[in-house]
């Protein structure tokens, strides 16, 4: 199965992701089509939802969301104190899915790990999974 790696070249991912040298852009050849912009957004913007506050004494890490749209199998805590990421991220998955982009996607065969909590990491400030 071809992907498309952050580098714009093609890589046959017959093996999985973990055999593609770069980071994965999008499924498909290269370039990468509207899905797969969609998708990275998605990643971008959770990364802004994950931030938090390792000082506040409350909980933070409160909200469990998609890890990815594509493979929805495992789910990652964010903080519902970042309003706007929290609310493009599901702005982002309505429409990845009003587009089609959830149909016929071929995803690795995992089990698909869920936690149950996750903590405000003092180092990152992110919400790390996990507790």
């Amino acid at each position: 199965m071809p992907v498309c790696g952050v580098d714009g070249n093609t890589y046959d991912a017959a093996c999985g992701r973990h055999c593609v040298p770069v980071a994965i852009a999008c499924q498909g050849e290269c370039p990468c089509d509207e899905c797969a912009l969609l998708e990275q957004e998605y990643v971008d913007t959770l990364a802004e939802a994950k931030a938090c506050m390792p000082e506040l004494t409350v909980e933070q890490c409160d909200l469990l969301v998609d890890e990815e749209l594509s493979c929805p199998c495992t789910g990652t805590f964010v903080s519902t104190i970042n309003q706007d990421a929290v609310a493009k991220l599901e702005a982002l998955k309505n429409e990845f899915v009003q587009k089609g982009c959830d149909e016929n996607v071929a995803c690795d065969l995992v089990l698909c790990e869920q936690f149950q909590e996750a903590r405000c990491d003092s180092v990152s400030s992110s919400c790390v999974d996990g507790g």
